[in-house]
């Protein structure tokens, strides 16, 4: 779905769900109250203080958008901070979910499915984009269907340097037995398809087929199963100009089978 379209969907949202002027006012005093001092513009006549009043109607229309999507609280949470780390530690380091991802990722995918009606079918999240997959889902989701959140790393250190560094990190939020295919970061042009499906010991097995231009040119088919918010390194190449790897890692977002994330 291309983005002028979902602007549109989250408009007529709006539109619809637009409060009464005395309430959304009245919300927007909350939420001024609620800022740190120095994000709160000083009260005061003539056009400082229309401008506090547009500041109101803005914030109220923010807080109204917060209320079904909590998509600013879980986007943009990647970073490519180079850092150390001793051998044995490195895979850890570079590839993990902390249980506040889980808890963010959860909740973004439950309010996206509310937002579309159960027509979501993927949410692709890097530094530099956030990309929805929409579309009708026949007769719905699979009955063993579990949603997940797959965190894919591309890291990547120079000839001579000990300092890695993630030029790509993107978060694929899809349900169990979903093909999904992106672009996570379309700066870079990787390009990424991933399907997943738990196993019933617990575990997740998945395909993933990859496209990279960026560190390095490369592709490859890999499959590899996974225990649940344990890294996985899928791939490993040198090149003159340094050294690549590719990690995944997953965690189911729902307790049961058959379930979506707004039936929990």
């Amino acid at each position: 779905m291309s983005k002028r379209t979902v602007d549109d969907l989250l408009c007529t949202w709006a539109s619809r769900h637009a409060p009464p002027e005395a309430e959304a006012r009245g919300l927007a005093a909350r939420v001024c109250d609620a800022l740190p001092p120095r994000h709160v513009p000083a009260p005061d006549d003539g056009a400082e203080g229309r401008a506090r009043g547009r500041l109101h109607i803005r914030l109220a229309w923010a807080a109204v958008a917060a209320t079904l999507l909590v998509v600013a609280a879980a986007l943009f949470l990647m970073h490519g901070i180079p850092s150390k780390r001793p051998a044995g530690q490195e895979a850890a380091w570079l590839s993990s979910i902390s249980k506040a991802d889980v808890e963010r990722s959860t909740r973004l995918f439950r309010e996206l499915e509310t937002l579309f009606a159960g027509d979501l079918r993927s949410a692709v999240e890097s530094r530099a984009d956030v990309r929805l997959s929409i579309a009708p889902l026949a007769g719905g989701p699979s009955s063993d269907a579990v949603p997940l959140l797959a965190r894919l790393t591309v890291a990547f250190r120079k000839r001579g340097d000990a300092a890695w560094r993630k030029p790509l990190e993107a978060d694929i939020l899809c349900r169990t037995e979903e093909i999904v295919e992106t672009v996570p970061d379309p700066r870079q042009g990787n390009r990424v398809v991933f399907w997943a499906c738990s196993l019933p010991d617990g575990k997740v097995a998945v395909d993933t087929r990859l496209r990279l231009f960026t560190p390095v040119a490369a592709s490859a088919d890999l499959t590899a199963v996974l225990t649940p918010g344990k890294p996985k390194q899928l791939l490993a190449l040198e090149t003159d100009e340094g050294e690549c790897r590719v990690l995944l890692i997953v965690v189911p977002l729902s307790g049961r089978r058959g379930s979506s994330c707004s039936d929990t």
